[in-house]
């Protein structure tokens, strides 16, 4: 692997290189972004939305629906090797801020691994909703609390 030196660095929770990390949790997200305004970030620094199958962003839920973000979100790169690539390049990224850098920004390897096994995590904890990928390359926001989705 091309940067399997910098992994526990960018992993610091103590998974190994060698392991196939594909979902990953993006940490110093800007409170009041929203996923979709991330898209044309992540497209910038090369991983176009084919490199991924499953985000999720959890959002405060209102009186008068969602609010702001909790600052972090999940996601799912199609192979670990755009993972840890995808982790090195988004290290200290802005994400929009008018900093050319931001310290709080970076990727942990999240607990639960690939998108049916996020799905079913998320599934039924609170009113927001993850973007998902089928078989044929289609996206698909699918409600938390609805557990009828197959992938």
């Amino acid at each position: 692997m091309l940067f399997r030196s910098a992994m526990p660095k960018l992993f610091a929770n103590g998974t190994s290189a060698g392991t196939s990390i594909t979902t990953l949790m993006l940490h110093g997200v800007p409170s009041k972004a929203k996923m979709h305004s991330l898209f044309p970030i992540f497209e910038a620094l090369g991983f176009p939305l084919q490199d991924f199958d499953f985000f999720y962003m959890p959002h405060r839920c209102g009186d008068r629906g969602l609010k702001a973000n909790f600052g972090y979100m999940f996601l799912n790169c199609v192979t670990p090797e755009i993972a840890q690539l995808f982790a090195l390049a988004i290290k200290h990224h802005p994400l929009g801020r008018k900093d050319a850098m931001c310290e709080r920004v970076c990727c942990s390897v999240a607990k639960v691994q690939g998108v049916q096994a996020n799905i079913s995590a998320k599934s039924g904890t609170v009113k927001n909703f993850m973007l998902v990928k089928d078989e044929d390359n289609q996206w698909h926001a699918v409600k938390c609390s609805a557990l009828d989705y197959a992938a």
